[in-house]
């Protein structure tokens, strides 16, 4: 949020009133950003403006010489993606992507920054519309290898079925050591957590099997909690799962993770009777405040 206030007042209000080069030294960029004109009279305009012109003072066709002051400037460009308009966004990512197409080595970098930015644990904001247009771009760019064009082609995959009203459809290991599939689990509401073998999935866990709610709603029928940990359903594993809640469906899946973007461990979905997802990447504090 700090960071978001910094850019306000560095694109909107100092741009507006001081000349490009002193807004450009006042601000440190990597190379000179652009300033919103007089014409540009509201805010969404202003945004708009620099989201649209933000690379006209770089060549991205050219090899890119610092990747540390690209990347800080990408960080800059994709931090004022939620206060541009949606045309507006898309339509930038696209002729930036386009004017990078015909160097293949800038293509990979901007894959790999695109990745940490807009998809990663400390990516600026999570989005998967804007992710995978640069992704799906990247895909498309016959320059670039198989291998590389695969990597982000399965991660739109993984993206795309992991959308809302998508559906949740795969085998897991029981406590048991059987093999379970999702279709067979029975609920008029799920809550689908996805676990390994972090201090924060254990602590997600312990929250939410202590929520006195939540094992009332379980106990009457109303909810069912599935917790998959993301690991090999061995006897480790299953000795392991013993102190897990006893009120849950667990199981265990090492290839769940290759179908679905489970990018951030532990991660909540609440799904309907028919396995579909009405909700994504539900922190477990919502969880706990809808339940409370």
């Amino acid at each position: 949020m700090t960071k978001q206030i910094i850019l306000i007042l560095v694109f909107v209000a100092t741009y507006a009133t001081m000349s490009a080069q002193e807004g450009a030294a006042v601000a440190n960029t990597p190379f000179e950003y652009p300033v919103a004109p007089d014409t540009c009279s509201t805010f969404d305009s202003r945004c708009n403006y620099v989201v649209a012109r933000f690379w006209d003072k770089y060549d991205i066709s050219r090899p890119i010489t610092s990747e540390s002051d690209f990347e800080r400037a990408f960080r800059d460009w994709v931090s004022l993606f939620t206060m541009a308009n949606r045309t507006v966004v898309m339509s930038s990512i696209r002729d930036f992507m386009f004017k990078a197409s015909s160097n293949s080595a800038n293509v990979e970098k901007i894959g790999t920054v695109a990745e940490r930015a807009l998809y990663g644990r400390d990516a600026e904001f999570w989005s998967d519309e804007v992710y995978v247009e640069f992704a799906k771009m990247i895909v498309e760019n016959s320059r670039l290898s198989r291998a590389t064009r695969d990597y982000y082609k399965k991660q739109i995959e993984r993206i795309n079925r992991t959308q809302e009203g998508g559906e949740f459809t795969f085998d897991f290991t029981d406590t048991e050591g059987h093999k379970q599939q999702m279709n067979d689990v029975k609920g008029k509401l799920i809550v689908l957590i996805f676990t390994d073998s972090s201090v924060d999935s254990s602590i997600d866990r312990v929250r939410l099997s202590t929520s006195p709610l939540a094992n009332s709603l379980i106990e009457s029928g109303e909810l069912v909690v599935v917790n998959i940990e993301v690991c090999k359903g061995d006897r480790e594993w299953r000795h392991a799962a013993e102190g897990y809640p006893s009120q849950w469906i667990n199981g265990a899946s090492e290839t769940v993770a290759q179908l679905y973007d489970l990018r951030d461990l532990p991660v909540c979905f609440l799904l309907d009777e028919s396995h579909k997802i009405l909700q994504k990447n539900i922190p477990t504090d919502d969880l706990l405040k809808a339940f409370n």
